[in-house]
């Protein structure tokens, strides 16, 4: 019969107990903190995007990119989420990224594109930047986010 002793599964359980079940601390950014572009991966095509705060609960934000012209112009809805857990154990500082984009360049056809990412730091160290990219238009361009959290 195996013998485990309650702090050896106090111990296990701090190192796999979910992040989720922890109290995080939103982030919710000013729109000076935030800069999208948006590039084909061929490198022909470069745009530098507009973006302004549709619904701050959710933090999704309205992006456009290109010219005026509509048959060039790039239309996106960003739900961008970034939750911190910071614990007295490894690790320290965990971070939650969600980077979802829906394309709304084309009426009837709304397409989407999302990413979830986790970053786990050793030492609860202060991070100042973040940089994403998400694939857009089949997999032909990426619409790049830099976020400054200073």
């Amino acid at each position: 019969m195996l013998k485990i002793s309650l702090l050896s599964v106090v111990f296990l359980f701090s190192h796999f107990v979910s992040s989720q079940s922890l109290p995080g601390k939103n982030h919710q950014f000013a729109a000076e903190q935030l800069s999208f572009t948006y590039q084909s991966f061929d490198g022909g095509t470069f745009y530098k995007c507009e973006h302004s705060l549709e619904d701050p609960l959710a933090q999704d934000w309205m992006v456009s990119c290109g010219e005026n012209n509509e048959n060039r112009k790039k239309l996106y809805r960003v739900h961008l989420w970034v939750k911190e857990y910071r614990r007295s154990f490894e690790p320290e500082l965990s971070l939650e990224i969600l980077y979802w984009v829906t394309d709304r360049s084309r009426s009837g056809k709304i397409s989407g594109h999302s990413s979830t990412h986790w970053i786990h730091m050793r030492e609860a160290g202060e991070v100042m930047k973040l940089q994403l990219s998400q694939g857009v238009d089949q997999d032909l361009a990426g619409l790049y986010l830099k976020i400054n959290l200073d």
